[in-house]
């Protein structure tokens, strides 16, 4: 920050810091130092110094990220922006350049059920495209209505499959194992069969292939499936259990080279399972050698 101030006393340049998806980050587990404490007091920061954040509401209250942070971006502060959804007639024309060809009453529908969220437009629209023939009030009943709150929305979407204790926990291995997810990879675990059922009935709006690979489209959901997926019997280490999903996603990347992207993703699931004499062991000259040289 004070190399910040220095460029713009000299040369007028200012600095902007970006932080976004605040809101993600209270649902981490077994953060020793969150970047929501570490935000600086709004006094001490400096001209010509910017900091933006990016957030769902609920990261900026007090609890969250402090209370001199939050007072300066509460709801009546002029530093505050709260952004407006997708308009109606913006909802109208996205559907029109999307190809689907329905009724500019079942746009209304599409616009009243993500009232301008652009993320839930796109889960719809891809529930959509991948219900051929269905029509969009059955779609929209099914996917169900955001009202303003991401979390509730996934809930109404996710409940039935998060019940099932099989399910739960596989959807806990994807949701860790983002964002490298090769598809040849998921046919290589004893749950390919379930994976597949799982996608038609439930994933298919949320998540998107591309080169081999399945990403989920936002990381809000990835953030609500971590805090899903973990017990909630009274007692239970969720920390240990954390451990004990990264455990297994480390088994199943197996011992791939520093070329393969499973091979790096394992050194970073052998660390958030607390195995670190294998991760040091893996971490040789060796195998450091052929990823640079890979690289190059």
């Amino acid at each position: 920050m004070a190399s910040a101030n220095e460029q713009y006393v000299m040369h007028g340049r200012k600095t902007i810091l970006l932080v976004d998806g605040l809101d993600h980050v209270s649902g981490e587990v077994g953060l020793s130092n969150s970047i929501l404490r570490e935000l600086p007091d709004p006094s001490e920061i400096p001209e010509g110094f910017l900091i933006v954040l990016s957030s769902q509401p609920q990261a900026l209250v007090p609890s969250a990220i402090g209370p001199r942070v939050a007072q300066a971006v509460d709801g009546g502060s002029s530093r505050r922006v709260d952004v407006e959804g997708l308009s109606r007639q913006e909802i109208h024309a996205i559907v029109v350049r999307a190809g689907l060809i329905v009724s500019a009453q079942d746009r209304d529908r599409l616009y009243e059920a993500c009232q301008g969220n652009p993320l839930i437009l796109t889960y719809l629209l891809n529930r959509l495209k991948s219900s051929l023939g269905s029509k969009v009030e059955a779609v929209v009943e099914r996917a169900g209505r955001y009202a303003g709150d991401i979390d509730r929305y996934y809930a109404s979407a996710l409940s039935v499959p998060l019940q099932d204790g099989a399910t739960r926990g596989l959807l806990g291995l994807l949701c860790r194992a983002a964002p490298t997810i090769p598809v040849a990879w998921l046919q290589e675990w004893p749950e390919a069969t379930e994976i597949e059922n799982l996608y038609l009935e439930t994933l298919a709006p949320f998540v998107r292939f591309e080169d081999g690979q399945l990403y989920f489209i936002h990381p809000s959901l990835i953030a609500y499936l971590k805090e899903e997926t973990r017990s909630r019997l009274p007692g239970v280490d969720v920390a240990a259990q954390e451990r004990s999903y990264h455990s297994a996603l480390a088994d199943r990347c197996g011992m791939r080279s520093s070329a393969d992207p499973l091979g790096r993703a394992r050194v970073f699931h052998l660390l958030r399972a607390g195995r670190p004499g294998e991760l040091l062991d893996l971490l040789s000259s060796e195998w450091v050698r052929f990823a640079i040289s890979s690289f190059l």
